[in-house]
């Protein structure tokens, strides 16, 4: 959601590993409800969200710099709570069930996926708020002119990249039954090639959700076919980096070919 207002979120993977450690642990260790433990990851991630936003929009830092500062403050303090260990024990059986059944033979947290992804293609094009992003990330100061509060949109994409990240690092619980110091640190790299490869489709030279959606299943389906073949455990992440150089080149070429036909 940043990309789209034309901002970077490298704490997004840190973001997960908080309320992944969290979730667990506050229901591992500390007894509490599996519900109660969720909505504590997920609100701490949207408080990581509202600082981000507040420095990028409000105190006007690079957001590269910024949230990589509070992406590696988060992480300190992830291992601070975790004591960067792994967190595992027993989850009830309702929580983890919802990251690990299936309908119909579709597994949950695909149908979960797709259906976040629709929910913000459709905020995304079909709505006001938007169009208003849109046009804060393609040229900021034509879209204040045009009085567009990019300010606003800027700090609310920024929450709501952290509420999403809350959501995750909570899923992955379900998935897991357990939490891992590091899982959050793999998962920036993927994150972006994914978007900028998504950028590529449906709408060329626009971020958009659907395109992302089906890039990191692409971008998985790869590696799964790397790992049943043999390759090495390094292979993941020439993959990833390849992947992503190829995505930036691509959407590079979309949008200059987009630029091109709206010239025309």
């Amino acid at each position: 959601m940043p990309l789209i207002v034309g901002h970077f979120d490298v704490s997004i993977g840190f973001q997960l590993g908080l309320s992944q450690t969290l979730c667990a642990g506050l229901i591992i260790q500390h007894g509490w409800p599996a519900g109660v433990a969720a909505l504590a990851g997920v609100a701490a991630c949207a408080v990581v969200g509202v600082v981000n936003g507040l420095l990028v929009a409000r105190v006007r830092l690079p957001s590269f710099i910024a949230t990589l500062g509070v992406g590696t403050l988060v992480l300190g303090l992830t291992q601070l709570y975790g004591k960067d260990e792994t967190i595992s024990g027993a989850l009830p059986a309702s929580f983890t069930d919802l990251g690990r059944n299936s309908i119909a033979g579709i597994p949950l947290p695909f149908l979960y996926v797709v259906a976040l992804g629709a929910v913000l293609w459709m905020a995304f094009e079909y709505t006001f708020w938007g169009r208003e992003c849109h046009a804060t990330g393609g040229n900021p100061r034509a879209a204040l002119l045009a009085g567009v509060r990019t300010d606003r949109v800027t700090f609310q994409c920024f929450v709501f990249a952290g509420l999403i990240s809350g959501l995750a690092g909570v899923l992955s619980v379900m998935i897991l039954g357990a939490s891992a110091p590091t899982v959050g640190l793999g998962s920036l790299l993927p994150a972006y090639a994914a978007a900028f490869l998504g950028a590529t489709a449906i709408r060329p030279g626009r971020f958009n959700a659907i395109g992302t959606v089906l890039a990191i299943y692409l971008l998985a389906a790869g590696i799964t076919g790397l790992q049943m073949m043999g390759a090495a455990f390094y292979v993941e992440q020439l993959f990833n980096g390849a992947a992503l150089l190829i995505a930036l080149t691509l959407s590079a070429y979309a949008s200059a070919r987009s630029g091109k036909a709206r010239a025309v």
